[in-house]
């Protein structure tokens, strides 16, 4: 049988100060623990940390460190620091995402050889715009469908003569959201094509929908009963459905990273800064359709195969 367990001491800092002065000046580290009702290590451990606190603030810990860690690219290191205190000075907001990328940016420009917000801009206003995107793919992640992404207007400006070659499937309704009318267009003129024109599908498919009740919410099938839509149970979507399970979240990832990417570019290197109040309200429809569909091209197999873990744990 072991001995009782001791019960948890917890000194003020006038004692634990008192106790390791006791303690270099040669008193018994036995005798002190038990004074004290401590444990040995306990005292032990107090005594390094209060002796690591006073050679800090008087300097001696920099001298007593073996290794001091230098910026991997020192240029890379002072012009960012530059840049971030200009912006700083002029009050603009500089995130840590911002930060990357200009660091990203910056290497390049600089010749390195490697490198590892907007709501508080001024004059910032919320856009009206909005566009709802459906994302699909099969299990293995090797064949993804093109993105449906729901607009409000039927054909807009920014879209003109561009409408044949997006890389997303456009779909217009009034509040720019997914409906029963759009699903069903969506799952018979895209998605059961897209099925059959791929080589590799099984001789059964099974589309696995969120369960949403202003969505379409009978069984589809296709004309040759190969092809079936199924919806989920209520309430279990954020738990079990594949591409919510990270999917979604690294495709926003992507697509936040393209937009910095743009507005540094659009900056420049030599510090001609574009406002971010006009940047941001350059930015239209087109330009949404083209990132997000750069953003779900990012999207790797694997990404995708994890996201069934939960659902096909084998």
């Amino acid at each position: 049988m072991s001995g009782a367990k001791r019960k948890r001491t917890v000194l003020p800092l006038e004692k634990k100060v008192v106790s390791v002065n006791h303690l270099e000046n040669g008193e018994s580290v036995t005798k002190l623990a038990k004074e004290y009702g401590l444990g040995q290590s306990t005292l032990l451990d107090l005594n390094k940390t209060l002796k690591y606190i006073s050679e800090t603030e008087t300097g001696a810990g920099l001298s007593a460190c073996k290794i001091l860690r230098q910026p991997v690219e020192a240029k890379l290191e002072e012009a960012l620091y530059n840049w971030f205190l200009q912006k700083r000075a002029k009050g603009e907001p500089v995130s840590g995402p911002i930060l990357s990328a200009k660091a990203s940016q910056s290497h390049q420009a600089i010749g390195c050889k490697s490198s590892q917000s907007e709501k508080s801009a001024p004059d910032y206003k919320t856009s009206e715009e909005c566009i709802t995107v459906l994302a699909c793919a099969n299990m293995s992640g090797t064949h993804k469908l093109k993105l449906a992404c729901i607009g409000k207007a039927q054909n807009p400006l920014a879209l003109k003569n561009v409408c044949s070659n997006l890389p997303v499937v456009y779909l217009n309704q009034k509040n720019a959201w997914m409906d029963g009318h759009l699903f069903h267009e969506w799952f018979t003129k895209h998605f059961v094509p897209s099925v059959q024109r791929e080589q590799s599908a099984p001789p059964q498919v099974l589309l696995l929908v969120d369960n949403a009740p202003h969505v379409y919410q009978t069984t589809l099938l296709s004309d040759d009963g190969r092809i079936k839509s199924i919806f989920l149970p209520p309430n279990i979507t954020s738990l079990v459905q594949p591409v919510v399970q990270g999917v979604l979240e690294t495709m926003k990832r992507h697509y936040r990273k393209n937009l910095l990417r743009r507005l540094l570019l659009e900056e420049g290197v030599g510090g001609n800064a574009q406002k971010l109040s006009e940047f941001w309200k350059s930015l239209n429809i087109k330009d949404a359709l083209y990132s997000v569909a750069n953003a779900w091209h990012s999207i790797t197999k694997h990404t995708i195969l994890k996201s069934w873990r939960k659902l096909w744990p084998e």
